[in-house]
């Protein structure tokens, strides 16, 4: 009843207070789930040598947020937005172009150990993997822009974002 509520209403604090004190009652926590994004770096004062592979990750991930931002891609997809604001299909396609440049790296032995020793890029991966990028998007990432799109997407895809609440954020109990 609890994910019901918080898919209800994701944005109300009291859902996620009432999330926690059920954790608290049965002996567990509700977990958080974040991917840390790097800041952008900036070209000027980031040296060649001090990036690594993983980098490039990160790299495609601000492409795509430039191409929403300042590329027309925004306008295009909602041309009924008088002005730019951050939006779920604009970061989960930034997140899933990340993930593609990820999913390649894994190839490389070397690359792959780097991945893997990075928690955030695993739960990415993960998230992508299990088709729930979007309800990660709008719960944990849900800033007021993103916030903006969150009633339409429940209303044509409740089910993942139950099943993200399900298999991610609340634990399973035994």
């Amino acid at each position: 009843m609890l994910i019901h509520a918080a898919v209800a209403e994701p944005y109300n604090r009291i859902v996620w207070r009432e999330l926690h004190a059920w954790a608290a009652l049965n002996g567990t926590q509700i977990k958080f789930v974040y991917v840390g994004i790097p800041p952008e770096p900036r070209a000027s004062r980031v040296d060649a040598r001090q990036r690594d592979d993983l980098s490039a990750a990160w790299d495609a991930y601000y492409a795509v947020r430039d191409q929403w931002q300042n590329g027309g891609e925004f306008r295009r997809r909602f041309p009924e937005d008088k002005q730019y604001r951050h939006s779920l299909p604009e970061e989960s396609a930034a997140l899933t172009a990340a993930v593609k440049v990820l999913e390649k790296l894994e190839a490389d032995r070397k690359s792959a150990r780097q991945v893997d020793s990075d928690t955030g890029l695993v739960l990415l991966l993960k998230l992508y993997e299990a088709g729930l990028i979007e309800p990660y998007v709008l719960f944990s990432l849900g800033d007021p822009g993103i916030a903006r799109d969150y009633i339409a997407y429940r209303g044509r895809d409740r089910e993942r974002l139950e099943e993200y609440m399900d298999k991610f954020v609340v634990p399973l109990l035994r």
